[in-house]
């Protein structure tokens, strides 16, 4: 017989609600996230609350939104629980998060220019930063990002309870700051970081990553100029050059590389050139990267994908592989957190923004956990176990942690 949600979420929050003070804490915890998973449609306070006989609205209301408990050390123990017992990581890829909104009164909402979208939006913007293996991807940490007014006017910040210190920061810096804190201070051990710059300065992000000592793969514009060192001119006679052009420049070198593509659900194979490069980090010396260029899969005229890593290293096809494990975080975005909730929340408390994006992502690892205990039950099958996974800067491997009798079963 396989566990059902209402095992996982009991086994989950026994694991991860031990940093709640009170009982009571623990209790609507465990409460709440029952509802993000059983509750159907739109996930509000009010729908949850609707789930249950008793009544139970005020008491989630005052828990979401003004209890005082620490989010950080809750999202702690869901990686270390998902580390430990559900599969080990091959990267760190940060997403970011549109929320779109029609009114002005949820924390964080202006009208703002996004990125991805490409326009001004009225919306919250916010970043996830999620642990990833071929097979799942997890969603542990989220910072939202406060523009003006939200940072400039007293009134607005008191009313939200934003504590001083969070200040406007951009996506990519506040990504900077999470990546930060969870190489600081979480009980994880350090994976690539996965990341698509979009128009931000690569510059910036490279200097803080390698100050980080982090190893990191981000996705590039091709016009980004790239320096070409002493054993690269033995190739171009070249010194400097856009990522786009020295790409182009060597397509003869053009290998194909394979990997699984969770939106397509096959294997691919695209065209992929790989060349060390030099960048001038802001404020340091040049540093020696691997720049990645990839074809579209069957080929094409010109490259459409370009990637900065400082795994020098690691085997560029391995390299290919990780940077496409983003694509297994969009997918399951899609299928499970989008779901769940994370856009749902519609408060005005900056403090339960948190709590509702911290019990979301707890949600998701009940969501996809149910999933494969269905498809196991279905084949006779537990989870296949992760494949041992490579420290990129050392080549040391990892094998795979043990999984625990209550996943296997069914």
């Amino acid at each position: 017989m396989s566990p059902t949600s209402s095992d996982f979420v009991e086994v989950l929050s026994d694991s991860i609600f031990k940093s709640l003070p009170r009982s009571d804490q623990r209790r609507w915890a465990q409460v709440y996230l029952q509802g993000l998973v059983a509750t159907p449609g739109k996930k509000t306070i009010r729908n949850i609350a609707g789930e249950w006989k008793s009544p139970v609205e005020q008491s989630l209301q005052q828990f979401i939104s003004k209890s005082p408990w620490e989010w950080s050390p809750v999202r702690q123990e869901l990686a270390r629980f998902l580390e430990t017992n559900v599969q080990r990581s091959l990267a760190w890829v940060i997403r970011p998060l549109v929320i779109e909104k029609a009114g002005s009164h949820s924390v964080g909402v202006a009208r703002q220019f996004v990125a991805q979208l490409g326009r001004v939006a009225n919306c919250q913007q916010a970043v996830g930063i999620w642990l990833v293996s071929e097979r799942a991807g997890f969603p542990v940490e989220w910072s939202l990002i406060l523009p003006p007014p939200w940072t400039t006017e007293s009134g607005l910040r008191r009313r939200a309870r934003i504590p001083e210190s969070d200040g406007p920061p951009t996506p990519v810096q506040a990504a900077l700051h999470s990546v930060s804190q969870m190489v600081g201070s979480w009980p994880l051990e350090v994976r690539p970081v996965i990341m698509d710059l979009n128009d931000a300065e690569p510059l910036e992000t490279i200097s803080a990553l390698i100050a980080m000592n982090v190893p990191f793969i981000l996705k590039v514009k091709g016009s980004l100029p790239v320096a070409l060192g002493s054993d690269a001119r033995r190739h171009v006679d070249l010194r400097s050059v856009t990522a786009d052009y020295l790409i182009k420049l060597l397509r003869a070198q053009r290998r194909p590389v394979e990997w699984n593509c969770p939106l397509k659900g096959e294997r691919l194979v695209a065209p992929l050139v790989a060349q060390d490069v030099l960048i001038q980090p802001a404020g340091g010396d040049p540093v020696q990267l691997q720049l990645l260029g990839a074809w579209p899969p069957g080929g094409g005229e010109l490259p459409t994908e370009f990637w900065l890593s400082n795994m020098v290293r690691t085997p560029s096809a391995q390299v290919f592989r990780l940077a496409k494990l983003s694509d297994r975080v969009t997918r399951d975005f899609d299928d499970f957190c989008d779901p769940i909730g994370i856009r749902d929340f519609s408060g005005r408390s900056f403090r339960g923004w948190h709590h509702h994006a911290t019990l979301v992502a707890a949600a998701h690892a009940v969501a996809v956990l149910v999933k494969w205990a269905d498809n196991g039950a279905e084949a006779g099958l537990a989870p296949p176990v992760e494949r041992p996974s490579v420290q990129p800067a050392t080549g040391f491997m990892h094998a795979p942690s043990a999984r625990p009798q209550w996943l296997a079963s069914g």
